[in-house]
Formats: structure tokens, sequence, C-alpha cells
């Protein structure tokens, strides 16, 4: 299998590509469908060696199409292959229909399914094929597919999907009213954007990729939506430590938050600012906070305020400022968010202190804006479901409303800067890290690496990957009961 490339794109750019590929490199769709099929037939040979019986759901389209000629394939090299139909209202295009009749001419036998989810549960394979819906999902499942479908999903056995999982909006990642729960999803031709958003990660499973020996010439011609961002380029971004250099060489933070009783976001984002490499940490926090902070974190310097005029000293002789970790949305809260914001230090702009934005509208280029989807919501006036069924839009609009550069978090987080083409999205991390206290730990990340003078997009790309790294790696030990702490001591690794 190739190497899953960093380029993503549309649906509509996916049928460009597929379509300038045909008639530049003098091929017909069979001829792409044969090489589908092919393709198919050896992965599974490779990844499932041991495998005697394959159930394959055939649909409509050309998806189906890829289906028949994977069936004739695995018939012919000696495996018992069964395929399930479901029979499309208006016939199947050309070159499916003649992948089918290349089967049936083989000796290949067909079950039409009828809804008769018994008889399904008879066949007990040992891999299940799902090859019923391509990209042009894009209105709910219902029906004879939705039935399929939902049996699929109720299977131990394993799900292997071709393309797109069955039901899985390609742009969106949301499912149309249902979808295939694939354990793997083996995509061809090129990643589509909707395996990356939304609810995929519930899914695709784990995704492998083949061009089909589509050439770099074809996808030359057309620009993605998304790129994949690539963890290689860390050594490149994070910066050198020379023999004679002090904390003053590695930068100062400045952590603006931790209302009463809410000093622990505060101390998070400081611990990880300061494992991420920053010479010095400040924290300007609730005067209740303080010695819980300098008893946890002894080596940062922390200063309890009480008024406005306590902090404004603060912000000279630093490099950047992280406000928003435990702010809360109190009196004080928006005093220290109104002298934090309106400073000229670049800024990263965190959980509370993005309510208090989205009332004001500002838009700078200095800052770093890391809303998960709720907060997301806050920004652009909308809901979290909104966003997550529109991620790309939702980053590229928030990019414009407010500049800067956005982080918008959740499943394979993306990045955006004002101006940017298209967001980039981390592939790393895992569920392990849905809890309380991640965001603060980032925030702090890229703050540190702000205050290095990284650049506002290299500090995010370089964030958002360590801080996914770190969780992969905490994740060996279970995902199940995963703190923030965990990923300290991954972080620092990461770093050097």
């Amino acid at each position: 299998m190739c190497n899953i490339p960093s380029e993503i794109y549309p649906s509509s750019v996916v049928r460009d590509i597929d379509n300038y590929a045909i008639y530049n490199m003098e091929i017909s769709t069979y001829d792409l469908m044969l090489e589908a099929g092919k393709t198919i037939h050896r992965f599974i040979h490779e990844y499932f060696p041991s495998i005697k019986k394959i159930v394959l759901f055939c649909g409509v389209g050309n998806n189906g199409g890829d289906g028949f000629v994977l069936a004739r394939l695995l018939m012919e090299s000696g495996l018992n292959v069964i395929v399930v139909k479901i029979e499309p209202i208006n016939g199947y295009p050309e070159a499916a229909e003649k992948a089918l009749s290349l089967y049936l001419r083989s000796g290949g036998h067909v079950l039409t399914f009828e809804g008769d989810v018994d008889f399904l549960a008879k066949l007990n394979a040992d891999l299940y094929i799902d090859a019923i819906l391509g990209l042009g999902v894009s209105r709910s499942v219902t029906g004879l597919y939705l039935e399929a479908i939902n049996y699929l999903n109720s299977l131990d056995s394993p799900i292997l999907s071709i393309d797109i999982p069955s039901g899985l909006n390609s742009d969106t990642g949301m499912p149309m009213k249902t979808a295939v729960r694939a354990d793997i999803t083996l995509v061809l031709v090129a990643l589509k954007q909707g395996l990356f958003l939304g609810s995929a990660a519930d899914y695709v499973g784990k995704i492998f990729f083949e061009s089909l020996n589509i050439t770099k010439k074809v996808y030359d011609n057309f620009k993605p939506s998304l790129k994949m961002m690539d963890a290689s380029i860390l050594p490149a971004i994070l910066p050198k430590r020379l023999a004679s250099s002090h904390k003053g060489s590695h930068g100062t933070l400045l952590i603006v938050g931790g209302d009463e009783n809410m000093g622990g976001a505060v101390s998070l984002a400081a611990e990880s600012a300061l494992r991420s490499g920053i010479g010095m940490v400040k924290i300007a926090t609730h005067p209740k906070n303080r010695d819980f902070i300098l008893r946890k974190i002894p080596e940062v310097l922390c200063y309890g305020i009480v008024k406005r005029k306590q902090l404004e000293p603060l912000l000279g002789g630093i490099n950047a400022i992280v406000l928003g970790p435990g702010l809360g949305k109190s009196i004080w809260s928006k005093e220290l968010y109104d002298i934090a914001i309106n400073s000229n230090v670049p800024l990263v702009v965190d959980a509370d202190a993005l309510s208090f934005l989205s009332k004001a509208k500002q838009k700078r280029n200095n800052w770093i804006l890391t809303p998960h989807p709720g907060e997301a919501g806050m920004l652009l006036d909308t809901n979290s479901e909104s966003i997550q069924s529109d991620r790309v839009n939702s980053i590229s609009r928030i990019s414009k409303n407010y500049g800067g550069v956005v982080v918008l978090k959740g499943h394979n987080t993306l990045v955006m800067k004002d101006k940017d083409k298209f967001p980039k999205v981390c592939r790393y991390g895992n569920p392990g890290m849905a809890t309380a206290g991640m965001g603060d730990l980032l925030a702090g990340m890229i703050g540190s690496f702000l205050a290095q003078k990284i650049s506002l997009t290299d500090a995010s790309l370089a964030g958002v990957m360590i801080h996914a790294l770190a969780g992969d790696s905490a994740s060996k030990e279970g995902e199940k009961g995963m703190i923030p702490s965990d990923l300290i001591p991954y972080i620092r690794k990461l770093v050097d």
C-alpha cells in the first residue's frame, strides 16, 4: 500500500481527478475499476492471509462495481465468496454493469438483498466487504440500504469499507442517518475530506490508501481542501539551544487565568509550557490560588492579582501571553481579560477568554485562538453541532472574522491562518484525551513555543502535533483513566 499523502480533497474534486485521469491517461472507467479490484484483492491477501470466506455487499454506482471486480478476483484465487447485491433503482453504470457481467460469467453467484436479515445471519463470513455506497451520499440513508448497513454494524467479524464507509458524507464526515462502522477503510485515488472531519473517526477505522497508479502530474492539476500535518517537520520548527544560552534566551511566558478555585487550569498550562522549553513562566491568577500553584510548580513566578493595576506591570518583558485557562466569567475575570487582550504582546486566547472575545468581535494578526467546537460556535453565533457538521468552513470563517491563527480543537484538530488557502489537519491523538484539562496543556505548549519566537503558525502546528503524539504515547498504558498530567513526561521527550 502507498504511504498516505498529505493532500485531502472534497468529493467534487475527487470526481474531477477520476475524470481527468481517465481522459489524460487514456484509460476507461472500467480499467480504473479493474485496477481498484486488483489493489483491494492484493490488500486482502496481505492483511487477512488466513481468511476463507468473504461476503461482499455491493450497491449502486462504481463503488458496487469495484466490489464485483473484487468478488471475481477473490473467487478465482480460491476463496469462498458470496455477493449480496442491493438492487439500484435506475440500474448500474456501464462499467459496474460490465464488472457484474464478468463476475457472473466466471461462475459467480449473486444474492439479492430484499430485507431478509435472518437469511444474512446464516452467511457467517470471516470478512465482510462494504461496497454499498460511495461518494454520492448527500441525504439520509433509507430502505434496504439502511437495513444492510445496520446489519453490518451488528456483526462481530471485521468489515473492510472500499473508499469510504457507506452512509458517511464524504465532505462533512457526518453519517447520513447511519454509516458502516468499518474496521478498515481502503481509500482509492484521493483522500476524501469527510474521512477526517465530523464524526468520521467513529466509522472509518484504520485508513489505508492506494492511488491506483494515477500519476503525480494528474494530482498537480487540483487544489486540496485540507492538508495533513507531518510530524517529521518538528525538528525544523523547534528552536535549538546554544551552549551559551540562559533562561532569557528561551522566552518568557505570562499565563493569565485561574479565578477562585480554578487554579488547576493555569497550573497545567504552566507545567506544559515549562516542559516545552520555555525559559520562564509567570502566572497572574486569583490570590487564593497562589500557594497551591507554588507548592505544585515551584519553578514559576506566581502573582496573586486583586486589582487590574497589579497586572499591568507584568506585561513588560514578556514574549507571549496565554489568556483564558480557568479565567472564569466574573467581574475580576473581565478586568484581567481587558488588560491582556488590549496589550500588543502576542496572545494565545483560550477557554473563557473566547467567551469574552465572542462578544467583542475583535480582529488582530498576532494572536492564536484555540476554540473547541462549543467555543467556535460562540465565535460564529451558532452551536457546536453546526461547527462539527462543517469544520472546514467553520475554521475558515473564524480565521477570516478574527484574524491570526485558529486552532479548531477536536478529533483531527484543524489549524488555519487568516489568508491560508486551506487548513491543516492532525491525524494524531486518541479518545483518551477527551478529558478536562487537555486544552489547558495545549494552550500552555502553544504559548511556550510562541514565546520562544516561533511563528504563530508553526507554534500552533508544533503544539497540536506534540500534544497529540504525547497523548498517543500515554495511551499505550490505556485510554480510559488518562489525565492531562500523564502527557507531561512525553511532552518533554518530544521537544528534545
